[in-house]
């Protein structure tokens, strides 16, 4: 089964609580938050934290602890070789993926105007074609970047790969040899939201808001 938390914040209203948010981050998040200076890069990291320390306790994984987290070559976090998650934020959304069977991405993207013309890098042709017949280009542009950076967060390369070989489909994407399932999410009006697995999708996924 997928589990899949998000939040959406406002600013936090008080200093104290803020610090409380803080208390229960491990000192490694304390040192990336104390280098941001855009208080909403601030939120976005802790939140993500707390939804995925959320996840694991709720799911009863009671020995999970976020110094645990470590992160391979292409900086992709992990904890154990037996589950897969991936976390992702823009603006004040911020959402958790878990799974159990095999790998998961997920994005989540704002959508605002844009000059396709700034991003041949990641469209192919096909893309460029599906966006030519468009008639909400900005919210169907974010579709397919949400689901590139899906599949490449799955994959584990992240944006190290050249997602312009993602090719996609109606539910899945491909890329050369190897597929992903893809699901979309709809957490907020304004944003776009999919998830990517490598295995088939399960019949039910759990998707949660959380309230902190």
């Amino acid at each position: 089964m997928l589990h899949i938390y998000y939040t959406i914040f406002e600013q936090v209203s008080t200093a104290a609580e803020w610090q409380a948010l803080l208390q229960q981050m491990p000192k490694a998040i304390l040192d990336r938050v104390a280098r941001y200076r855009q208080d909403i890069n601030k939120y976005q990291l802790v939140y993500g934290r707390l939804l995925l320390q959320r996840l694991f306790w709720d799911l009863g994984y009671a020995g999970f602890d976020l110094e645990d987290i470590q992160y391979t070559s292409f900086n992709k976090p992990f904890w154990r070789a037996d589950i897969d998650f991936s976390i992702a934020h823009s603006g004040q959304v911020v959402g958790c993926a878990l799974s159990t069977k095999g790998t998961i991405g997920l994005d989540i993207e704002k959508i605002q105007a844009i000059d396709i013309r700034n991003f041949d890098h990641i469209l192919n042709a096909k893309d460029q074609e599906v966006l030519s017949k468009s008639t909400s280009i900005n919210k169907d542009f974010f579709k397919i970047w949400t689901i590139k950076e899906a599949v490449s967060k799955s994959d584990g390369r992240g944006l190290s790969m050249d997602v312009k070989d993602i090719i996609i489909g109606t539910k899945q994407a491909t890329c050369f040899d190897n597929t992903w399932h893809i699901q979309e999410i709809s957490v907020h009006p304004d944003y776009r939201c999919h998830f990517a697995v490598n295995n088939p999708l399960p019949e039910k996924t759990i998707i949660r808001k959380i309230v902190f």
